[in-house]
Parts: C-alpha cells; sequence; structure tokens
C-alpha cells in the first residue's frame, strides 16, 4: 500500500512539475512597424504577404500593426460558426499587462450600421471639418457600416 502511495505521488509531482514548465512560457507578439495609419475597413488588403499567428486550436489568425499612435489588429477566422457570432456580437480582446489571463482591461470591436446622420455628427464631433456638399453626399446613403 505504501509502494502505491509513493508511486501516485511520484507521478504526482511529475505531472505537476511538467504542466508549469506548459504553464511557465510565455507568448510574446510582435506588433509590426506600419510607417502610415492604416485604413480600418474590415478587409485584408494591407495585410497581403503578413506573417500571421495562430491561437492554440487552430482556428484564428491574427496579426499586429502600429504606427506609434494606434494598435491595429487583424483576425482571420476560419470557422464560420465563430464568424456568425462575431458578426451578430462583435469580439472583445482583453489586454493583461501582467502576462496573465484576465479580463480586467479589454477592447470590444463591433461592426454595425450607422445612420448618415449619425456618422455625420459623430465625423464632425472629433474635428473633421465636412462640406455641405460632402454631406449631402453621404447623406444619400441612408446608412454605413461603421467599425469600433
Amino acid at each position: 500500500m505504501k509502494r502505491r502511495a509513493l508511486v501516485l505521488l511520484t507521478f504526482g509531482l511529475l505531472l505537476a512539475a511538467l504542466a508549469g514548465q506548459g504553464f511557465a512560457k510565455e507568448k510574446t507578439l510582435e506588433s509590426k512597424w506600419t510607417g502610415v495609419p492604416m485604413m480600418i475597413d474590415g478587409l485584408d488588403s494591407e495585410w497581403q504577404g503578413e506573417a500571421l499567428n495562430t491561437d492554440d486550436d487552430g482556428m484564428v489568425n491574427y496579426a499586429l500593426r502600429n504606427d506609434g499612435a494606434h494598435l491595429y489588429l487583424l483576425f482571420v477566422i476560419k470557422d464560420p460558426r465563430f464568424l456568425s457570432s462575431i458578426n451578430a456580437t462583435g469580439l472583445t480582446v482583453y489586454l493583461s499587462p501582467e502576462g496573465k489571463k484576465s479580463k480586467d482591461h479589454g477592447l470590444h470591436f463591433i461592426r454595425k450600421p450607422v445612420p448618415a446622420e449619425q456618422l455625420i455628427a459623430s465625423m464632425e464631433r472629433t474635428g473633421e471639418v465636412l462640406t455641405e456638399e460632402k454631406k449631402a453626399e453621404m447623406r444619400a446613403k441612408k446608412f454605413y457600416l461603421v467599425f469600433q
């Protein structure tokens, strides 16, 4: 009986040591420098040729870029079920400066239709100057897809 307990204890310690090694590995993500601001349009044309990272399940590819003022994220979702859910509810990315799994800080990305008037008001609120001609052109389309 003592021998069996000793074998189980040894096996348990070995398993704990191996699991600890697996958790100790940090995954560092590199953000490539881009000299010009990128177009936020939901398309991946500016990312062509980019080496993408892959999540543990192999269902999502992603990359990071920055221009010194903004961080740009690209997600390529391979499973249509996930994509359908993301299109409906958005995608939340959690950031943890401590390197631990934490949901204290995050960004929620969503694609939503916005009426032309609301988009015009939002653009003016952020300091963009729109001529009356540009506003009339924008009002010709009732809704715009906005990525927030």
